[in-house]
């Protein structure tokens, strides 16, 4: 009779389909911990599991602050427990994973999961690894800001010998000296344009360095050569130390 039950009620459907979504926890590429409306651990992934150095059976039914202590995440869940029906902004925290040598970023975001009377089932907290994204953030700023330094120095020369061209005392050779330095400085605005766009192609997948074997030594010398002036303007030595031997590398010299 309590078989007929049972089979009344599909247990094995019921427990299929557990398995099927404890499966699919296991394998979502971000964090994700499942914790019971006293903060004990349901379920953690492998993404939790990598993060935090755990592993699934020793913490299941355990506090989460005995093995989390981040005090951001913590805090989340205990706002997401008070909050009726809001979504709370994500939180940003660093973590160093055992056995690594850098911070990674996470971004967190919690939510309760309810009956449908209201009562609390538990939370779900899902943590996104944004290490990479804001590194790319970080590196397009930069970018701008490179971008918009680099343009500034020959358009400022462009535009003050201009303005002495324009000067009526000025003699024939003045006026051919400035204007040799203006062709000198469009060349090189040409010259940055370019390679930003070479950048964005390269990106793209639209070109394709063209490398050959180089001494990297070369390159840092026409490097520190092409801008001694800028250094010398501020009174700075820039010194190559040279090793005895080629220190060669597989790259496209226009590039480099």
């Amino acid at each position: 009779t309590e078989l007929r039950r049972l089979d009344d009620m599909n247990l094995s459907k019921i427990i299929a389909e557990r398995n099927k979504t404890q499966t699919i926890i296991k394998n979502i590429g971000d964090g994700v911990i499942v914790t019971d409306p006293k903060r004990r651990i349901l379920i953690i992934n492998r993404a939790i599991e990598q993060l935090f150095s755990l592993t699934q059976e020793p913490v299941v039914a355990k506090p989460l602050e005995s093995f989390i202590t981040e005090g951001k995440l913590l805090q989340l869940l205990v706002e997401t427990e008070k909050r009726n029906n809001t979504t709370l902004p994500a939180v940003e925290m660093f973590i160093k994973p055992q056995g690594e040598w850098t911070q990674k970023v996470l971004q967190a975001r919690a939510a309760k999961v309810q009956q449908e009377d209201g009562t609390l089932v538990g939370v779900v907290t899902i943590l996104r690894d944004i290490t990479e994204q804001k590194e790319i953030d970080r590196m397009k700023t930069e970018l701008v800001s490179m971008v918009a330094h680099e343009l500034r120095s020959p358009l400022t020369s462009i535009s003050g010998f201009s303005e002495l061209l324009l000067d009526e005392e000025i003699t024939k050779q003045q006026s051919e000296e400035y204007a040799s330095i203006i062709v000198k400085e469009s060349n090189r605005l040409s010259d940055l344009i370019n390679k930003f766009l070479d950048i964005s192609r390269i990106e793209s997948g639209r070109i394709q360095p063209n490398k050959v074997k180089l001494d990297i030594q070369e390159i840092i010398q026409m490097v520190v050569g092409n801008n001694s002036y800028l250094a010398s303007r501020k009174g700075i030595m820039v010194e190559i130390h040279e090793v005895p031997n080629p220190l060669f590398i597989n790259a496209d010299t226009g590039m480099m």
